[in-house]
């Protein structure tokens, strides 16, 4: 048979299914059954057509030439047939969305789930290819949407049935709903809210917790009630975390927390989830905090330290400055010696002090640190040893008279000013 008589066939057997689907309703049973044979024969002529083409291949070619023809493309499409390069783009992009869900599926993390941004990924997927609220076009099944996509039956039911409900939110334009990114997954905690806000107290009303004396050290945190930031200053920790997670476990009666362990006496919170626990303004403190409320008595010896050392250096500089106004050989000489003297006792090369630290003084009047302890002995210590050396002092700096030079040192008091009467007198 030509191909314009398979054509003629095929239109005809289209007009007839046509007529067939709008008798289906009538009562009149006559009609449907003419209606059923009138498509049987339709049908009959196309597949004798086809066979009447020649070899399997030749059938094959005039059949999709037929479904691809100009005059019959529009009713191909609705009939479900699609150009061949229109398909083969549908399979391959199918086939490599399959891979892609595979791979996010396959569990990877200890929970025995994917993490969150592949779980969004799948999510998003899904919900692309979830049927519409508002449509009446949907698919064969849910089994059947898991099973080209290579999952499970359980998985992709519950995967699809998520992606329903939110593709519904979507179409509504429902405020709140991200396309992309899914909701984290709220994790079970084991220590409770209202333990947290006990412990947060805690940290905050340790003894060892102080507030930082410089005015403007201050930082920007979230009031959680009003949603507004505020100003608030830091709190320094004046001890390690581990010292302080030791306190926390200690009993009641010593200062430590009752809800740091359960009821058979083990401890709930550990090192590490204290730290996680601790104030957002609560930081370490820095040379900067040690020196405005630190050991009153470090603070006073390295001050005086740091006076001495600058005393010497600058008397150094007084000692050069007679040797160049000197004019007798003579007694110039005698000045150089007498600054090389006090030079090569007080400065060590690069210009640097004798003794940098009160550290560093210290041991110039103790025994020798013990090998692989680092520390004398605990007579020197005390000051119980009557073998430990006695503090060099420079030669320049031995003379009593009158008008040998002089250090003054400084040594400062709180007190109380008004705006009326000034500086008030010490009681």
């Amino acid at each position: 048979m030509p191909l314009s008589n398979f054509l003629t066939c095929h239109r005809q057997l289209l007009r007839t299914s046509t007529h067939f689907r709008f008798l289906k309703g009538s009562t009149s049973l006559r009609s449907v059954k003419a209606a059923r044979t009138a498509k049987s024969r339709a049908v009959q002529k196309i597949v004798l057509a086809v066979k009447s083409v020649g070899t399997k291949q030749q059938q094959a070619l005039a059949l999709q030439a037929a479904t691809c023809h100009p005059e019959l493309q529009s009713i191909a499409k609705s009939a479900g047939y699609s150009a061949a390069n229109t398909t083969s783009s549908a399979e391959f992009n199918l086939l490599q969305m399959e891979k892609m869900v595979r791979r996010a599926v396959a569990t990877k993390t200890k929970e025995g789930r994917p993490n969150h941004d592949k779980a969004s990924f799948v999510e998003s997927i899904m919900t692309s290819i979830s049927e519409s609220p508002n449509t009446t076009q949907k698919p064969s099944s849910m089994r059947a949407q898991s099973s080209v996509l290579g999952l499970p039956w359980s998985t992709g039911r519950r995967l699809l049935k998520n992606a329903k409900a939110k593709r519904g939110l979507l179409s509504s334009m429902e405020s709140g709903v991200e396309w992309s990114r899914r909701r984290k997954r709220k994790r079970w905690q084991k220590i409770s809210q209202d333990v947290r806000d006990k412990v947060y107290a805690w940290i905050v009303d340790h003894e060892m917790v102080v507030e930082s004396p410089i005015a403007n050290d201050a930082l920007l945190k979230l009031n959680l009630v009003t949603g507004e930031k505020e100003r608030v200053p830091k709190l320094l920790l004046q001890i390690p975390v581990r010292e302080l997670h030791n306190d926390l476990l200690k009993p009641v009666e010593e200062g430590g927390l009752l809800e740091a362990r359960d009821n058979n006496g083990r401890a709930l919170i550990s090192d590490t989830a204290l730290r996680s626990m601790m104030p957002e303004q609560l930081r370490r403190a820095t040379e900067r905090h040690k020196q405005m409320c630190g050991c009153e008595i470090c603070i006073t010896v390295r001050s005086l330290q740091q006076t001495l050392n600058a005393w010497r250096k600058r008397h150094i500089n007084n000692l050069k400055n007679e040797l160049h106004s000197i004019l007798d050989p003579q007694c110039k000489q005698l000045a150089k010696t007498r600054l090389e003297e006090y030079q090569n006792h007080v400065l060590r090369p690069g210009n640097k002090s004798w003794h940098e630290r009160p550290s560093d003084a210290v041991k110039e009047i103790q025994c020798p640190a013990i090998d692989g302890i680092g520390l004398p002995k605990w007579k020197c210590v005390l000051r119980r040893c009557d073998q430990c050396p006695a503090y060099r002092v420079p030669a320049e700096e031995k003379s009593a008279l009158n008008d040998s030079p002089r250090i003054f040192f400084h040594s400062y008091l709180n007190t109380t000013k008004c705006s009326k009467h000034g500086d008030l007198k010490l009681i």
